[in-house]
């Protein structure tokens, strides 16, 4: 059949890898991308595969030379700008809330944990906990310190009809043992220094 097309299949020569330049290109900036968050971070090295799993995640929404006029790829598959609203620091301090059926009245309403990647086909975040890095939470009610100098805490809670208009795609799923919950009330709170709170829609 392919032959019929005039189609003729080549392979490579094995090991040299000049004859596979693009693929060889992009996992070296792929690799740098792991690479640089892995030492920013400090974290061990078993936490290499969320790294990678982020890093294409960020890949995949910036411009590309196969796209013209400068689009991005989701832009052009989903015929709208897409949404970075859910783009964090790698390994930055968040808090996941516990849902009150998970907790007795004395239980802390949330969970001390950092940030190492998103949820797969559904908007949320991965969660490791601070205490056992084994234990993973998936939750998209999360509040997240970025910046440990920062005295100004953001949350962001997405509602049924914001994620109908904006499906901004995520990462791969990884797999943890828990999803905590999945929040439908629309929040956007910002607290400074000084007590002040400033409310977002």
């Amino acid at each position: 059949m392919a032959k019929d097309r005039g189609i003729h299949r080549e392979v490579t020569n094995a090991n040299p890898p000049q004859e596979n330049g693009i693929a060889e290109r992009l996992y070296r900036t792929v690799l740098e991308m792991v690479r640089t968050m892995m030492f920013d971070s400090k974290l061990p090295k078993a936490y290499w595969s969320f790294a990678v799993k982020y890093a294409q995640e960020i890949l995949n929404m910036l411009p590309t030379k196969a796209v013209f006029e400068d689009r991005t790829p989701p832009s052009l598959f989903l015929q709208k700008k897409p949404s970075v609203a859910h783009i964090r620091i790698f390994e930055c301090r968040a808090y996941v809330h516990v849902p009150d059926e998970k907790r007795s009245e004395l239980d802390p309403k949330s969970v001390e944990g950092f940030f190492v990647g998103l949820s797969e086909n559904k908007k949320g975040y991965v969660i490791a906990d601070s205490r056992n890095h084994l234990r993973l939470y998936k939750s998209r009610d999360v509040m997240f310190l970025e910046d440990p100098q920062c005295t100004e805490r953001v949350r962001i809670e997405v509602s049924e009809n914001q994620e109908k208009e904006d499906d901004a795609p995520t990462s791969n799923e990884m797999t943890g043992p828990q999803l905590l919950e999945e929040r439908t009330d629309v929040e956007v709170e910002v607290e400074r220094k000084g007590g002040s709170k400033v409310s977002k829609s």
